[in-house]
């Protein structure tokens, strides 16, 4: 809570956000940016415990709430805390409201009166005076992939709570995007002497995910005279295909990935971690232990592991690679990196697990 008051982003926290969001509601500080205080004066951060029958109640606002996000937090509770947790979030929604979870999580939520919608690559719940269905052997599918609309073709404003035309007041705080002017788009040099995967590279690490796939697709075509490291293209693809929301197409380039090279436990965690999101933990399982077995100190592999046997209640499973993660963890400083993980801390990843650990199944 203390670090999300102060308003601060890394560059990685920007890599699927338009350039124009940056230059108008972030300022530069330092290696990141710090959010506009007009934005961080319409925000209310507070503590709840999910776990505490405090909630839904006027003295924390958790009373009528129009969209919930609860995503990647109720697979770690029991399923009796689980119903419990969903029924309060079902009791906090306004009528209409939406209850959006992880795709790994659409199972859990089992409330007859929360009915799931197909939205592109999100998996949500809306509050409905009518039940849904019910009958033996109903399963939440997730939606067939469709195109996804990419961030930079988005319309020259931010969607805000802006106050409707008619009314003759003016929020002059927070400008609208100009769409006469909007900031140019940097673009990538490639020529023949480039290799695709290199400028596809580069534009993955700027979060522009569609570019990264258009100039990877064309190493595949059988006519291609380009060189390139297919595996390491195929592994690429698969990360972005992911951060768009594209799982079949994410897990059908893991796939490949893998084939193309069996020794690389990166693409077995890769395609493990999307198996795992699509919520198929016995595949996902499989693909952990063979990016374990491949690379014994691949501490993500671990703790996704570890994960995945707390939901399905194998808790000595879980407490063995939860113990080699953290002992692996002891070998860095608290404010190292952790290996094949942006963004973790050494530290902060050993309090997540001492957390998890001490939770029964």
């Amino acid at each position: 809570l203390e670090k999300a008051a102060q308003g601060m982003y890394s560059q990685w926290s920007f890599r699927v956000v338009p350039e124009r969001v940056r230059q108008y509601y972030f300022t530069r500080n330092g290696d990141g940016y710090r959010i506009a205080d007009d934005i961080k004066n319409m925000v209310k951060l507070v503590y709840l415990n999910l776990a505490i029958d405090d909630y839904p109640h006027v003295t924390n606002d958790t009373e009528n709430m129009d969209v919930i996000f609860c995503r990647n937090v109720l697979m770690y509770f029991t399923p009796e805390r689980q119903r419990a947790v969903v029924e309060r979030l079902f009791r906090c929604l306004a009528n209409d409201g939406l209850l959006v979870v992880s795709p790994a999580e659409a199972s859990i939520v089992e409330h007859p009166h929360l009915v799931p919608e197909n939205i592109p690559g999100t998996v949500l719940f809306r509050k409905s005076d009518t039940p849904k269905p019910t009958f033996e052997g109903f399963q939440f599918v997730l939606p067939e992939p469709v195109p996804q609309i990419c961030l930079d073709s988005a319309p020259d404003f931010l969607p805000l709570p802006w106050p409707p035309e008619e009314e003759e007041e003016e929020i002059s705080e927070i400008p609208p995007f100009p769409a006469e002017a909007p900031p140019a788009a940097v673009e990538v040099q490639s020529g023949p002497e480039r290799d695709p995967y290199e400028v596809a590279l580069e534009l993955y690490n700027r979060g522009d995910y569609p570019a990264a796939i258009a100039e990877l697709l064309p190493v595949f075509d059988p006519d291609s005279e380009q060189l390139v490291d297919p595996g390491g293209a195929a592994l690429l693809l698969s990360k972005a295909f992911a951060n768009k929301g594209d799982l079949e197409d994410a897990l059908k380039w893991s796939q490949r990935a893998v084939a193309d090279d069996k020794l690389n436990p990166e693409g077995h965690y890769l395609h493990g971690t999307i198996l795992h999101e699509m919520d198929r933990s016995e595949e996902a399982v499989l693909a952990m232990n063979r990016a374990v077995f491949l690379d014994p100190d691949l501490v993500p592999a671990h703790f996704a592991l570890g994960n995945l046997f707390q939901r399905r209640g194998r808790r000595k499973d879980r407490d063995r690679h939860y113990r080699i993660a953290l002992a692996i963890l002891s070998r860095y400083s608290a404010d190292d990196t952790v290996p094949a993980w942006e963004g973790m801390t050494a530290g902060k990843l050993s309090e997540l697990i001492e957390a998890l650990s001490s939770k029964e199944s």
